[in-house]
């Protein structure tokens, strides 16, 4: 990942540990991470895209791809609690709820298919992760 992105979703994190989503600024975002607006759109659509792309770079960070179930979903949930007081204010927004509920969601069922694979799940596993 280019310096500039990381920039960005590192100052992104720092201000929205500290204020919810709605009262954050690009403008504030930029001018913290040291970045012009055009590289800020470069990367991201607005500060929803960038709270979502945060959210899978920590995600990415946080867990080792060749651990078990549990140890990633023990990763992932330390990675949430040291982060506890950003992803809690930009939980306070209902439509980032249902997106990050819904992706949350998505990776678990992802991650149990990886896991146990196709034939090894329960139908009703089977007709969740599918759909």
């Amino acid at each position: 990942m280019e310096n500039s992105k990381i920039a960005i979703i590192l100052a992104f994190k720092e201000i929205a540990a500290q204020k919810s989503i709605d009262k954050i600024t690009v403008e504030k975002i930029i001018s913290l991470a040291n970045i012009s607006r055009q590289t800020f759109y470069k990367y991201f659509a607005d500060k929803y895209d960038l709270a979502f792309q945060m959210f899978s770079y920590d995600h990415s960070n946080s867990i080792n791809p060749e651990d078990n179930f549990y140890a990633r979903q023990v990763s992932h949930l330390k990675m949430l609690s040291d982060n506890r007081a950003c992803y809690k204010n930009i939980m306070k927004d209902a439509h980032l709820q249902e997106s990050f509920i819904q992706r949350r969601f998505e990776y678990c069922c992802g991650t149990v298919y990886d896991t146990v694979g196709k034939k090894s799940m329960t139908p009703t596993l089977k007709l969740v992760i599918e759909t």
